[in-house]
């Protein structure tokens, strides 16, 4: 068993560079297939899953080149297979996210159940439930899971529960679909959460502004009060 053993009392000093969120790394690698220029992703950081993943992508022809230690470009026009090879899947869960990615370009996809054929341990069900409501057929056989779709359409999909993995990839599939598509009961994870915060912050600061000028006006009366009733103290004293 791996472990981390921290001896204490020492004052920590130095510099870290703090990498890239894995988690939100693994899904804009997934959808940078699905357009045929390149894509350069900055910040990627150097763990286990990522490059698992970039040989996935590798795996069905697209080309990923290594810019710096944390950059990748990634260009999808090459892509010459819509399979993904079982030795990724099994080694990491979000290899899967090409199947939503790959259904949303070439209207077709086949992905190896995660964790095998025993679809029980680690359900997809509702990836199954939004493909199909975005006009997708979908079979699974011989371990595999297969879509395929003449096209896609925006349709308003609701999770029964909340699920990471059906929320990217309904959302790389959905963005190729004619018309609009509603997730409903999504995923938010705090990966999300900064743009969030980034918005309402625009919106506080918005506010803000407002008050600030609700403020000035207000003093601007009072002021005003204040100087009109002096005014009028002298003259009736004079």
């Amino acid at each position: 068993m791996e472990q981390y053993v921290i001896k204490g009392g020492v004052r920590l000093q130095g510099e870290v560079s703090i990498g890239g969120a894995k988690n939100a790394a693994l899904g804009i690698l997934a959808a940078a297939i699905m357009t045929d220029e390149t894509v350069t992703i900055e910040n990627v950081p150097n763990v286990r899953d990522i490059r698992v993943l970039l040989q996935a992508i590798e795996g069905i022809g697209a080309k990923v080149t290594y810019v710096y230690n944390n950059s990748v470009q990634i260009n999808g026009g090459s892509i010459s297979d819509i399979n993904v090879d079982y030795e990724y899947i099994k080694k990491i869960r979000a290899s899967y996210y090409l199947l939503g990615a790959l259904l949303g370009k070439y209207k077709e996809s086949q992905v190896a159940l995660p964790g095998g054929c025993n679809i029980g341990s680690r359900p997809i069900d509702q990836h199954i439930k939004g493909f199909k409501a975005l006009g997708a057929e979908v079979d699974i056989s011989y371990g595999k899971i297969h879509t395929k779709a003449e096209k896609l359409v925006g349709s308003h999909i609701y999770f029964d529960v909340v699920t990471v993995g059906a929320t990217i990839n309904l959302m790389l599939a959905s963005c190729m679909a004619e018309g609009d598509t509603i997730l409903e009961n999504a995923a938010k994870e705090p990966r999300q959460k900064p743009r969030l915060s980034v918005c309402a912050w625009g919106y506080l600061q918005f506010l803000a502004f407002f008050v600030f000028l609700a403020f000035l006006l207000a003093f601007w009366v009072f002021c005003s009060f204040v100087f009109c009733s002096v005014l009028a103290f002298l003259r009736s004293s004079m």
